[in-house]
């Protein structure tokens, strides 16, 4: 089950875990999409509109392709690094124990 609501949540997520910025814009215009595109479903079903059966067959496939890649870039955002491998380096110097071995 899809709503606008999700995208907003996942955009809340990204601020709080700062991800960077063009994933946050990516967001807003998917959620926006997404609106646009729940609100036109609605209007178009509860007017028994003859455009509904047109805009179900070609314009909401996109629509939900677009949200569905953002949602995945969302995930990949939030795998630690941004799903990026990172090599550990340590600059820390290593102080000698006090316990003798």
């Amino acid at each position: 089950m899809y709503s606008p609501q999700y995208m907003l949540w996942l955009f809340a997520f990204g601020v709080i875990a700062q991800w960077p910025v063009w994933s946050l814009v990516l967001m807003s215009v998917a959620g926006l999409v997404d609106y646009a595109d729940a609100m036109t479903a609605l209007y178009l079903s509860h007017t028994h509109s003859p455009a509904f059966s047109w805009f179900f067959h070609t314009l909401y496939p996109w629509n939900t392709s677009m949200r569905n890649a953002t949602v995945a870039i969302g995930l990949v955002q939030a795998l630690p690094h941004g799903g990026r491998p990172q090599a550990r380096v340590s600059n820390a110097r290593q102080e000698p124990s006090p316990l003798p071995h």
